[in-house]
């Protein structure tokens, strides 16, 4: 498999773990990164993605969240994709908060997906769920294939700042994905992250509606939270790497 034609993009939003991520695609052998940071929204974010494309040589494109961790289900997801030649898709991911498996990002782009983003900005319009509507024009248009896997790739939320956390959940909220949670299991969460998704119920309450995707500033939340160092990611690797392993055991059962 040649890697050398994936361009691995990461969406940093000031997660703990922007280097996890990345640090989690050297492991399987990418060799081409490129980090886009800031607190702009996801969907200003994947317009300088397309523009990185529609510049770029590379033909494919990893767009990836810095609160993920790839492993080896990421490599079989890219042999799916090249065998089907698939301009937009997804796997499974299992989330933290969520504690389930449920489809998400790391998505794949062919280049020319991302190259008619770039040229026709209004196919991804400004939503809580940008993503989804570029991947539904994408799946009834007769010029690209949309399609997504069932493959494990990856791990999501683990070890987030709460602020972090109190966004993701907020967003679920303002979707109506309230019932994806266990109530018993969200109970069972350290403080500081039921800290998070209390505030984030109170937000909920006092805003009538949320149009966007884009982050809030909660980040009062991480007061005395741990950041992470350049020690902590190999040790951080090996521990997801086995509770991965131990959750494909069960997903493969499934």
């Amino acid at each position: 498999m040649n890697l050398s034609k994936y361009l691995v993009v990461t969406f940093d939003t000031g997660e703990r773990t922007a280097q996890l991520t990345e640090l989690s695609f050297k492991k399987l052998g990418f060799k081409n990164f490129h980090m886009i940071s800031g607190n702009d929204g996801l969907r200003s974010k994947f317009l300088k993605l397309a523009k990185i494309a529609h510049d770029s040589e590379y033909e494919y494109f990893i767009q990836n969240d810095a609160d993920r961790y790839v492993f080896s289900g990421m490599l079989d997801l890219i042999k799916l994709v090249e065998n089907e030649k698939i301009d937009s898709s997804a796997g499974v991911g299992f989330d933290y908060v969520m504690n389930r498996f449920r489809g998400a990002t790391p998505n794949v782009f062919s280049k020319r997906a991302l190259q008619y983003l770039h040229n026709n900005q209004h196919v991804m319009p400004d939503v809580q769920k940008p993503l989804t509507a570029f991947g539904q024009f994408l799946g009834k248009s007769v010029d690209f294939i949309d399609k997504d896997f069932r493959v494990f790739t990856n791990l999501h939320d683990y070890d987030q700042f709460p602020s972090k956390i109190c966004n993701t959940f907020l967003n679920r909220l303002f979707r109506n994905h309230l019932h994806l949670y266990d109530q018993q299991y969200l109970l069972s969460l350290p403080d500081s992250y039921k800290a998070a998704i209390e505030h984030a119920y109170k937000v909920y309450e006092e805003m009538p509606k949320k149009d966007k995707i884009d982050y809030m500033d909660f980040s009062f939340l991480d007061k005395g939270f741990p950041s992470c160092d350049s020690d902590d990611y190999e040790k951080l690797y090996v521990t997801y790497k086995h509770m991965y392993e131990e959750l494909l055991t069960n997903f493969n059962m499934n």
